[in-house]
């Protein structure tokens, strides 16, 4: 089956998880259709067909004349390709995204996916800015249920599958398919006991809830460095927790980095952190955690919360241990467990990349593609 992907914008560094998908289904998908920026005209040797057209003269006289909105003739320009395209299907990323092509896909002959990521089902989504503003409208759910009569949905997790039927999407028009990631060969533990943190600086990863679990455990003899990379609403308060710590020499906060950054991270680290739960501003949980499936594909145990698509992910016990959501006391104590045993850190390094490997490989993930695309 020949396939059409349609997202936002193709380069953003936290969703390097779309370019793995594009190199995965690379045999299969016909071009990639951007409707924002692209870093690239192609990609693996596919065609990458950027439809940012706000920028040129033309479509800012049209919608300065005319008045009507640039979607308009992006929508235009979407229809055009599918038009003249020979590929069997289209994949769409983001519900909230797709619905702004309903006619379109209601028009297509072509079988229609929309990829469900997480926030696109958390149906009470707030602004971390203002929790009291609701981020989706009042209708989301009902089109939602709509859509679903004319694609078919792809769950990331149980949990986002979970979520789709609560509203009365029909369980026969979702498929579930976790991501896949490369593997890698055993390493040895680093000298130094590293904790990492790698993903948004959101409300429901944690981040705060972390650096008060690290302090504690650093106040019950916990020697180590903790890094946090990644950006997001949470950046000022993190930072100024950092310098409020009594151990905050031992504290890095790097910002936003690339994936070839983000490897050597997982190479120097001893184990992954994170502390999941449901945010308290945005009402959103992790629905899947790329970044947990990566950390333990370089033998990185993981601690965090029980919460959403992480109780399918982690082996609790097993390849990284699982605590109750806003339990810092619990975490800290996970910390010093790992720390004062060096045996059971490494039989735990070893079981997450076993668990990778057998769970959530690439090759797993090219065959759950096959099995719902055909």
């Amino acid at each position: 089956m020949k396939i059409i992907i349609v997202a936002r914008q193709l380069g953003v560094q936290s969703e390097h998880w779309l370019k793995r998908q594009i190199e995965l289904l690379k045999d299969q998908v016909e071009q990639v259709v951007v409707l924002g920026n692209s870093d690239s005209d192609q990609l693996y040797g596919i065609p990458i067909v950027a439809l940012d057209i706000e920028h040129q003269v033309k479509y800012k006289v049209l919608t300065k004349v005319l008045g009507k909105p640039i979607s308009d003739y992006k929508n235009k320009r979407l229809a055009a390709i599918f038009s003249k395209s020979k590929a069997d299907a289209v994949l769409f990323h983001y519900i909230d995204f797709t619905l702004n092509f309903k006619n379109l896909i209601n028009n297509t002959n072509k079988k229609v996916f929309v990829y469900c990521h997480g926030y696109d089902v958390t149906w009470n989504l707030k602004f971390h800015q203002d929790p009291n503003l609701s981020y989706f409208k009042d209708t989301y759910k009902n089109e939602v249920v709509e859509l679903s009569k004319s694609v078919h949905f792809i769950a990331n997790s149980k949990s986002t599958q979970t979520k789709l039927t609560d509203i009365g999407v029909s369980e026969n028009k979702i498929a579930t398919k976790y991501f896949g990631v490369e593997t890698n060969s055993m390493r040895s533990l680093p000298n130094e006991f590293t904790l990492l943190y790698l993903g948004r600086l959101v409300d429901f990863k944690g981040p705060h809830l972390v650096l008060q679990a690290y302090d504690k455990a650093c106040r019950n003899g916990l020697k180590a460095k903790l890094i946090f990379a990644g950006d997001g609403p949470l950046r000022e308060m993190i930072e100024l927790m950092r310098l409020n710590s009594d151990y905050k020499a031992n504290i890095s906060i790097l910002g936003e980095v690339n994936y070839a950054q983000a490897k050597e991270l997982f190479k120097k680290a001893s184990i992954f952190v994170a502390h999941n739960c449901t945010g308290p501003l945005s009402n959103q949980e992790e629905a899947f955690g790329v970044s947990i499936i990566e950390a333990m594909s370089f033998g990185l145990p993981v601690i965090t919360g029980a919460s959403g698509g992480t109780k399918e992910t982690i082996a609790d016990g097993t390849t990284g241990f699982l605590f109750q959501p806003f339990n810092t006391d619990e975490q800290a104590n996970y910390m010093l467990k790992y720390y004062n045993d060096r045996v059971l850190l490494e039989k735990h390094s070893k079981n997450a990349q076993d668990h990778v490997r057998t769970e959530f490989s690439l090759e797993q993930e090219y065959e759950w593609y096959q099995e719902i695309f055909n």
